[in-house]
């Protein structure tokens, strides 16, 4: 297989698949961190703790999956999932978790990120680190695409958009 830069990226065919063909013992988890208008100050005046306050505010909206919920600094919330594995399952979740961020008005606010944590027994093998890096280098765009939905930013160029409008990007299609 030949390398492919990233300007060829857009040009080369990568088939849908339901997992990423992980070692059954490498284990991951992911932190999801996104912003909804109405988990704000006044919304936390009621609570002593500001992570038991973005739980209530989350199962207010009806959040029911096995990712905890966390506040994080400027009223942003985080999602933190269980230790996973590459299966069907794990993918599935995640693409309805973030189809109900969006769904319920949860947006990128250019203030947040994902977060993702590889468990320790990948280090057992060095060219599965080089694969990582190779595939993370090669597809941080396209996934900056899916959870930050950069395609939804207009034009880059143009002198009237900022990132700080952060209505202007919405969180998932």
């Amino acid at each position: 297989m030949r390398n492919i830069c990233k300007e060829e990226l857009s040009e080369f065919y990568v088939p849908y698949r339901k997992t990423l063909d992980l070692p059954g013992n490498v284990t991951f988890g992911l932190e999801i961190e996104f912003k909804n208008d109405n988990y704000n100050d006044s919304y936390k005046t009621d609570f002593i703790d500001e992570d038991n306050a973005a739980r209530v505010f989350m199962k207010d909206i009806g959040y029911d999956y096995n990712y905890d919920v966390e506040c994080e600094i400027n009223n942003h919330i985080e999602l933190v999932s269980p230790v996973l594995t590459d299966n069907d399952k794990t993918w599935e979740e995640l693409d309805n978790i973030l189809t109900f961020i969006k769904n319920n008005d949860g947006y990128y606010s250019g203030k947040c990120g994902a977060h993702i944590h590889v468990g320790k027994q990948i280090i057992n093998d060095i060219d599965s680190w080089l694969n990582f890096f190779k595939l993370w280098y090669l597809f941080e765009d396209e996934f900056d695409k899916k959870c930050f939905l950069r395609q939804y930013y207009k034009d880059f160029s143009n002198p009237d958009f900022k990132f700080s409008d952060e209505k202007s990007m919405p969180f998932w299609k």
